[in-house]
């Protein structure tokens, strides 16, 4: 949910600080910018280490660097927690998932990865809901660092103990 769900924090972090649309949604530029340049290294760490590591890191990264946004007062820290540190997690959670399905499902892999990519979406559209009605009850830094800490908790440890490297 974290990666999807920076735009409802967009308004609030504008307000507190009177920043412009454009200089906040560069945070979200630098992190696709990021992400993409990021993704092959990652591709490689996976290679290298594993894919349990590579997700205890990836998930740690993406939490780390949306709890680390919580903290920001100035518009470059803004840019390094989520346009480089979450952008580098995510980039992580995005490509071991994908190759770990490779590997488990050699028949209908295209299924196998499409019907991944429906349960991404459709968690993202019960999570981004639920997030967005605790702003305006704990503010945006508190609901950024508990979704930060969630990503890290689940992501990281359940994706730790539960993948398998090979099938």
């Amino acid at each position: 949910g974290l990666r999807y769900s920076v735009g409802i924090f967009f308004t609030p972090i504008q307000q507190e600080f009177g920043w412009s649309t454009a200089a906040t949604a560069s945070g979200v530029t630098i992190f696709f910018w990021v992400y993409a340049l990021s993704a092959p290294f990652v591709g490689n760490l996976a290679d290298r280490i594993g894919v349990r590591k590579t997700v205890l890191l990836g998930g740690l990264l993406l939490g780390g660097g949306g709890a680390m946004v919580s903290f920001v007062t100035e518009l470059w820290q803004l840019y390094v927690a989520w346009g480089v540190v979450a952008a580098m997690g995510s980039a992580a959670l995005y490509v071991v998932p994908t190759m770990a399905l490779s590997k488990f499902f050699h028949r209908k892999r295209g299924l196998t990865v499409g019907w991944s990519s429906v349960g991404v979406s459709a968690g993202q559209a019960v999570i981004i809901p639920v997030v967005a009605s605790f702003i305006p009850v704990l503010g945006w830094r508190a609901s950024i660092r508990a979704l930060g800490l969630v990503v890290m908790m689940v992501t990281a440890v359940i994706g730790y103990l539960f993948l398998r490297e090979d099938p």
